[in-house]
C-alpha cells in the first residue's frame, strides 16, 4: 500500500530538520496516529465510590499526545540501505532532547509543528535484505497539542 492512500500522509514531514519525505525516494514517512488534530489522552479518570451512586466526575487535563510514524526503506545497493539505516536510527535517538516535529497540512499552507521526542526501540524489519525494510518511530510529545501556522 502507498502512503498516498493512507489517512495520516501528509506532506513535507520533518523531523529536526530532516526531511522524512526525501525527494530521492530512499525512504518515506507518514503518521500512523497521532497526526495533526489527533485529540490528546486524558491525565484522570471517574471516581467510583462503593456506597455511592454512579460516578464522580472530575476535571480532566490534556496529558500526552502520542504520536506514531511509519515508514518505507527503499535502497538501490547494501551500502546505501546500510548508510540510510544507520542515518534515520542517529536522527531517532531516543536520549536525545526533544525536537520539532513538522509537517505541510494537506491545503498546502498550513503547517503544524509539536516537539517530540522519539521512544526507544525504533522497529525496523528488514523485508528485503539490505534493500527494503519497514520501520516503525513512537514519539512522546512535549506538549498535547500541535501549534497550526496559517498560511497564505
Amino acid at each position: 500500500m502507498s502512503p498516498q492512500n493512507l489517512g495520516g500522509y501528509v506532506t513535507d514531514l520533518t523531523f529536526d530538520g530532516t526531511e522524512l519525505q526525501p525527494e530521492d525516494g530512499s525512504f518515506v514517512f507518514w503518521f500512523v496516529r497521532g497526526s495533526p488534530g489527533t485529540a490528546p489522552l486524558v491525565r484522570g479518570r471517574d471516581v467510583v465510590i462503593p456506597h455511592a451512586a454512579g460516578r464522580i466526575a472530575r476535571s480532566r487535563q490534556a496529558d500526552l499526545l502520542p504520536i506514531e510514524i511509519e515508514g518505507r526503506i527503499l535502497a538501490s545497493t547494501p551500502g546505501g540501505y546500510r548508510q540510510t539505516v544507520r542515518g534515520l536510527m542517529t536522527l531517532f535517538d531516543g536520549v536525545a532532547e526533544p525536537r520539532a516535529l513538522a509537517c505541510l497540512l494537506e491545503d498546502g499552507t498550513t503547517t503544524a509543528e509539536i516537539l517530540a521526542r522519539p521512544v526507544p526501540p525504533v522497529l525496523l524489519d528488514d523485508y528485503v535484505a539490505s534493500h527494503a525494510a519497514r520501520i516503525n518511530v513512537a514519539f512522546e510529545a512535549v506538549a498535547p497539542y500541535w501549534t497550526i501556522e496559517e498560511g497564505s
